[in-house]
């Protein structure tokens, strides 16, 4: 589980230099995309994958990050309020939420059931 949030802390950071930086545009891209591809599935991921293989949790981790980036896209398209820097925001959001719920849910499992 640490490595796990080690790597999900690493690409964030990355990809918020990308975003916000003063980059050349190539490497803003370079540093943002392996978040945008995977990081926020993979939070919201983090409790309940011990029982998938690796191929499994790649897969689903891609598919809840742009399933998350889809609604969040056309909830901001809905609203008139496109913004990448805010699209980018609330990903962020979404991904510390997803820690925080498996890391919360994780702890309350680890917990001996009271007779």
């Amino acid at each position: 589980m640490v490595p796990r949030i080690f790597l999900i802390g690493v690409l964030a950071a990355a990809a918020l230099f990308g975003v916000y930086g003063d980059f050349p545009s190539s490497v803003r891209a370079l540093l943002a995309l392996p978040y945008l591809l995977a990081v926020p599935g993979l939070a919201w991921l983090s409790g309940s994958a011990g029982n998938l293989n690796p191929m499994d949790q790649a897969i689903v981790s891609v598919a809840l990050t742009l399933a998350m980036e889809t609604v969040l896209g056309t909830l901001l398209l809905m609203c008139g309020q496109w913004s990448t820097r805010l699209a980018f925001g609330m990903l962020l959001a979404a991904t510390i939420a997803g820690l925080a719920c498996t890391w919360t849910n994780r702890r309350s499992a680890r917990r001996e059931p009271v007779d």
